[in-house]
């Protein structure tokens, strides 16, 4: 016997790591049999032809299918003329292997077809073993005719006189079975689910000689073809009854037929078709929920009826009872022990209070509680379920206490062995469930049993411990197993409790189909990547799941396996070191697509901070280091001086360097936030500054540092620079912009992914409001009423010599028709006599159509003229002022009682 379980190891945890294939021939490694014994460091070799060719040739295989399985499914580059450019002069068993894995990948399917029969024509072995289940992988579901009839070559069952004898051994025939259930995956096709039903009770098989010793591989390969085909898919259909009745003979035996006529010889070894009819129904019923289907597959209760039946029966029963009702499944001891039949749970008490009981109860309880193991993981694959986990790995304990005590009777060895065939199959299942993750616990388990060296060790144990340890980091931790129908088709396949005694097995199961797991995987690895670097960054996120009807949120740290894409709501990432990111997976669905297709979020740090593995604490970032705080903020809307000993921005500069290499940054900091100040308004200018630079890093917003500046140039502009109606009318837009459209229209909000603007609108609004206090001590002045008078009169503004005091009163009566929005002095003249003929008219009428109450109309009057001046203006923002209103009618009553006291 040689070991090659390592490379199944290698094949699941290096799977999908190439991601470029170069033009050059791929290397596959070659398997080491040099043994290096310590302290002595001796090397010792095997002489040659000491090592069987079967044993070897299917380590070679496996090695070349683990070479293969690096190359990710996504690369680009194989093609049907790299794959014969890689072709060797004589076919080899490791490039059989590579070929199946390009298969599994799905590259196959690139290859043209007179390639394909170059690999075909020679017989070699397990190069057709290679092609016939690569091809079928590679285009699985979809019933591709050309395969079809590669697989009909290879396989007498699909042609019009099976009973032709096609000199093709009968290892290939399972293979080429086994790839008809893999190409018409899930389509219910009844003539491909006829061929393979039939072909569980072949009838050249029932008597076992030396031309089908792998009769029961061919068997199983035809019972999992048809759970395939008709995966899921059974119902209550004539065609479908009569499928179950003959599987139900399959299962118990003619003697169960509906005629009740025994016949005289069998037409076919139950020993055989149990299992692999056990299977098949199981395949054929998934999900349905059909406890009638699911009574067929009845697990015995008496030592009678145990006896009649193989124990490791038992095992494959409860999977397909739990896969039919597949509902019922709970990662619990109470849906266990429901499982196990009263007499048998009963036995097993009287044993642990030191009882003895028969054996067939003992043998029945450890395959049954294995089989449930087994159908708990299938349902909760790669969901690291907390019970689940518990649930199997205390069963995994309590089996390897058993498995590594000693007995020399008959008896107990059976009993170990039924165990140690239990545990391997738990060992799996527990790593089913923990695939991807690299969970420590199941690691420590798995490095004893690694390292128990006994001689009751079969190769099929060694082979089960590697493959756990290949799912528990299933490809670097980047993949996880999927629950679809296929999957669970393909993992019942490649994890089906068959462990072979010696590397060259496949008596009773095919070895080529351990490696079906790649079909059941799924890249569900969130990476969370620096939009600026490129580097993988660990981040906190929020991920919300939707199982069944409740909907639960959870926060995991990236890179982290995320739950079923189908299962999953949203993503979001809401944390003060990076800008808030959102993907609506349930609403959005091309956040579905980009998520199904890299598994990658990019997101883009904020410059105060450092990453969580530079600053794991948070106690690094600038905002704490510098001693800012919120004080800093207002410094912008209000801008003030502060004592000098408090002031942060004395050692600001010394901390830029270390949180961003922004050139603008760095000499912003150096020359415009020293504290070297020595009047009152540099002092000012520095502390604006300081607050200035803080809120643009914070924000990560580099450019808003000139914004800043310009308002603050605003702020200290005098009101007679002719450029302060210019200012005046740029922060008017601004803050009418953020308070009334951004808001709306590009917050984010409605997306559930909120921006922060870009300068604040409490800082907009306090520089406007300086502005208008310096407008404010204009209006105050007596002279500018009276030009106002004139202005709402229609009679014009004149124009006044330079630099004199009426000129500057005409400047700033400017200024205030501009922030107010007031119309133009002709519209005023109009509105003036409508509101007048208005206000006479309603005076005389009656009511309803005219009022008594001064008050009332005059109020009224002046709502219509806002709304009607508002309308007949451009401007842009909130319209004409309320205010600007109530001093125009003011205007005009003064004009109205000059005229009185004139006339």
């Amino acid at each position: 016997m040689i070991f090659t379980g390592n490379t199944k190891l290698r094949a699941i945890f290096t799977f999908g790591s190439v991601q470029v294939v170069t033009r050059e021939a791929f290397a596959i490694p070659k398997l080491e049999f040099s043994i290096r014994v310590q302290p002595q460091n001796l090397l010792i070799v095997p002489e040659n032809g000491k090592i069987p060719m079967e044993s070897s040739s299917w380590g070679e295989f496996h090695n070349g299918v683990a070479a293969g399985l690096r190359i990710s499914p996504s690369a680009d580059g194989v093609e049907s003329s790299w794959i014969k450019f890689n072709k060797p002069s004589e076919l080899t068993p490791e490039h059989a292997g590579f070929l199946f894995a390009l298969g599994l990948t799905g590259h196959l399917r690139e290859m043209l077809t007179w390639h394909t029969f170059a690999y075909l024509t020679p017989k070699h072995d397990l190069t057709s073993i290679a092609v016939l289940l690569g091809l079928s992988a590679a285009n699985a579901g979809t019933s591709n005719r050309h395969v079809t009839k590669l697989l009909a070559v290879h396989t007498p069952a699909l042609l019009p006189t099976p009973s032709i004898d096609l000199n093709v051994p009968l290892v290939t025939q399972a293979s080429g079975i086994m790839g008809v259930g893999l190409l018409y995956m899930g389509t219910r096709n009844r003539r491909m689910a006829e061929v393979c039903l039939s072909q569980i009770s072949r009838k050249d098989l029932v008597q076992q000689d030396l031309s089908n010793e792998y009769r029961e591989a061919y068997t199983l390969c035809a019972a999992l073809a048809f759970g395939m085909v008709m995966l899921g898919k059974g119902s209550h259909t004539p065609a479908d009854l009569v499928i179950l009745s003959r599987l139900r003979v399959l299962v118990h035996g003619e003697g169960h037929s509906l005629t009740g006529v025994k016949p005289a010889r069998p037409s076919f070894d139950i020993n055989l078709t149990s299992p692999a009819a056990t299977m098949a129904l199981g395949l054929m019923y998934l999900r349905t929920e059909r406890q009638d289907v699911a009574d067929i597959l009845s697990i015995p209760d008496t030592t009678l009826a145990l006896d009649r039946i193989q124990p490791n029966f038992l095992l494959l029963r409860t999977l397909g009872r739990a896969l039919i009702l597949w509902d019922d499944i709970t990662p619990t001891t109470e849906w266990l022990s429901a499982q196990v039949p009263l007499s048998i749970a009963e036995a097993m008490e009287k044993k642990l209070t030191g009882k003895s009981v028969h054996e067939s109860f003992e043998l029945a309880y450890y395959n049954i509680v294995s089989g449930c193991c087994f159908a708990i993981a299938l349902k909760y694959a790669g969901t690291a379920r907390e019970e689940a986990y518990a649930l199997i790995i205390r069963y995994y304990d309590q089996f390897s206490q058993m498995t590594y005590g000693s007995g020399p009777q008959f008896d107990h060895r059976i009993k170990r062995a039924a165990i140690r065939d239990g545990l391997n199959l738990i060992s799996i299942a527990l790593n089913m469930v923990m695939a991807g993750t690299g969970e420590i616990n199941c690691l420590r388990r798995l490095r004893y049993s690694y390292g128990m060296l006994n001689q009751l060790f079969r190769y099929g144990t060694y082979g089960a411990i590697h493959i756990s340890l290949g799912l528990l980091f299933l490809g670097g931790g980047r993949y996880t197993l999927g629950t679809s129908d296929a999957a669970i088709a393909c993992m019942v396949t490649a994890f089906f409790p068959r462990f072979a005694q010696v590397s060259s097995d496949n008596k009773s199961y095919l070895q080529a189909l351990r490696h079906l797991w790649v079909l059941a995987i799924e890249p569900r690895c969130l990476i969370t990547r620096d939009v600026d670097t490129k580097e993988v960054v660990y981040l906190p996120v929020k991920i919300k799941v939707k199982d069944s009807k409740d909907v639960g949120t959870t926060q995991l740290i990236a890179p982290t396996l995320i739950p079923d894409i189908d299962k999953l709501l949203s993503i979001r990432v809401d944390t003060p070191r990076y800008w808030p990111f959102y993907l609506d997976i349930a609403n959005l669905p091309h956040h579905k697509e980009s998520l199904i297709r890299s598994q990658t979020l990019f997101v883009k740090r904020r410059t105060a901070f450092l990453s969580y593995m530079e600053d794991p604490k948070g106690s690094r970032s600038l905002f704490v280091r510098s001693g800012s705080s919120t004080a800093d903020a207002a410094t912008l809307d209000f801008p003030r001086l502060k004592h000098a000993d408090t002031h942060p921005a004395t050692d600001l500069h010394h901390f830029i360097s270390s949180h961003s290499n922004d050139v603008l940054f760095l000499a912003f900091a150096d020359r415009f936030c020293r504290n070297e100040g020595q009047t009152d308004e540099e002092k000012l200018f520095h502390a604006y500054c300081h607050a200035t630079l803080l809120d643009s890093i914070l924000q990560d917003k580099s450019r808003t540092m000139q914004s800043h500046l310009t308002l603050y140039r605003y702020r200290k502009m005098s009101i007679h620079s002719p450029y302060f109606g210019l200012a005046q009318q740029d922060l008017r837009f601004a803050a009418e912009f953020y308070g009334k459209i951004f808001e709306r229209r590009f917050s984010g909000r409605s997306e559930n992914n909120p921006r922060p603007p870009l300068i604040r609108e409490s800082t907009l609004h306090a520089a406007l409001h300086e502005l208008d206090q310096k407008l404010e001590v204009l209006r105050s002045r007596p002279s500018f009423r009276p030009m106002l008078r004139e202005y709402a009169r229609g009679s014009g503004v004149p124009e006044f010599e330079h630099d004199s005091a009426l000129q500057k009163v005409s400047h700033a009566l400017a200024w205030y028709l501009q922030r107010n929005s007031v119309p133009v002095s002709t519209l005023l003249v109009v509105l003036k006599a409508l509101a007048v003929s208005s206000h006479g008219r309603c005076l005389k009428a009656p009511p309803p159509h005219g009022t008594t109450d001064v008050p009332v109309l005059d109020e009224a009057i002046k709502a219509v003229l806002h709304a009607t001046g508002t309308q007949l203006m451009t401007s842009i923002g909130s319209g004409w002022s309320v205010r600007s209103v109530e001093e125009i009618l003011e205007t005009w009553h003064m004009e109205e009682d000059a005229q009185a006291i004139s006339e």
